[in-house]
């Protein structure tokens, strides 16, 4: 195993459960791309690797945890799949089933790894690292027990619509049942660059999806100068449209970058800015009034950096202040030295002029 690229991490009930695509020896051979999972614990003990390989090539990637099985979803470039793959795994299914040794990374592959086959709008690929395709993430929803996946189809034929879709279901005993698709946007023109997901309260799939003149991704793409992200939300289990074509501007997202939902209903994505740090982007919770006219608030790239100047100018403020007082100290330390130094001088000058005055008049004498 080497050269690892694109990755995804969850933690949950003091594990944490990764999957991350990378080139690994097959036997004797080395040079094929693919994807594995590896879970540990909190304390980055009691490691288990898996190797599915079962998305290869592998180009980006999402994960869940439904409090009793980890999903993960890849997006791959075979013709020979439904174009994202989808797997269902626990802590218990890497201990058990088919294993090989493999004598490179001297561990077991486990691959003991449920498939889930939802999709009806297959993805084509051309096998050497492109996807006619986008994954926006796989998502659950404790509410409906309803497991959600959010894509698109950008086909390589540019007299084909470019569409956004999202299939549902449900699982009973290990199998998705009810599964369900329809199609959210398609586009007039232009191309999806790229389409991201999160869960936005207890029913509501929120998802940003960019349009651009750029056809095809190869998983390293981003999104480019000039374009001009949407907003979507619809409700996941009535498929109610609450909102479409909101512009947010000036907002930019990393092309592997998920959207996470945090406890408070928050939705949270990383994006490095204009000075390479690391910026957290945020899309507040979910309080669409009656007539579903506005979210509470949407911070973009541009007020993080703004906040960081805010910061580095206080910073600089805060640094000024403390130079100046220092400045004003270290003059007075100085003035009483000097004063302390001239005091020396004119007393040793004094007894020196008493002395002389004595020894002229003993002479006088």
């Amino acid at each position: 195993m080497y050269e690892p690229d694109h990755g995804k991490l969850i933690y949950s009930r003091g594990r944490i459960f990764l999957i991350f695509g990378h080139y690994n020896y097959i036997l004797t051979r080395g040079g094929h791309q693919g994807d594995s999972v590896v879970t540990f614990n909190d304390g980055l003990q009691d490691i288990d690797f898996g190797n599915t390989f079962g998305t290869s090539h592998s180009l980006i990637s999402s994960i869940i945890f439904d409090e009793y099985y980890f999903y993960t979803a890849s997006l791959t470039d075979s013709n020979d799949t439904e174009g994202i793959n989808i797997y269902s795994t626990s802590k218990r299914d890497f201990k058990v089933g088919y294993n090989s040794y493999d004598p490179i990374n001297k561990r077991y592959n486990y691959r003991n790894f449920n498939n889930i086959n939802v999709l009806t709008e297959y993805i084509e690929g051309n096998r050497f690292g492109l996807a006619y395709g986008r994954l926006g993430g796989i998502l659950y929803f404790e509410k409906y027990e309803l497991y959600c996946l959010i894509y698109a189809k950008t086909p390589k034929d540019k007299n084909e619509k470019h569409k956004i879709y999202m299939t549902t279901w449900k699982i009973e005993n290990d199998q998705a049942v009810n599964n369900k698709t329809i199609e959210i946007k398609a586009l007039e023109s232009g191309y999806i660059m790229q389409v991201r997901a999160g869960k936005y309260g207890d029913d509501k799939v929120l998802i940003i999806y960019v349009e651009n003149n750029y056809s095809g991704f190869n998983g390293y793409g981003s999104i480019y100068k000039g374009t001009v992200p949407k907003l979507y939300i619809i409700n996941v289990s009535t498929s109610e449209k609450i909102k479409d074509d909101v512009t947010i501007d000036k907002l930019l997202m990393n092309t592997n970058e998920d959207l996470r939902t945090f406890y408070d209903g928050v939705l949270i994505w990383a994006t490095a800015n204009k000075n390479g740090k690391l910026a957290i982007n945020k899309i507040g919770t979910p309080s669409l009034n009656e007539n579903n006219d506005d979210i509470d608030y949407i911070l973009t790239k541009d007020d993080l950096i703004k906040e960081e100047k805010e910061e580095e100018s206080k910073s600089f403020s805060a640094r000024k202040i403390f130079g100046i007082v220092f400045g004003i100290i270290l003059g007075i330390l100085l003035l009483i030295f000097v004063l302390y130094i001239l005091r020396r001088y004119f007393k040793s000058n004094k007894i020196n002029n008493e002395i002389n005055s004595l020894d002229k008049a003993r002479l006088m004498a």
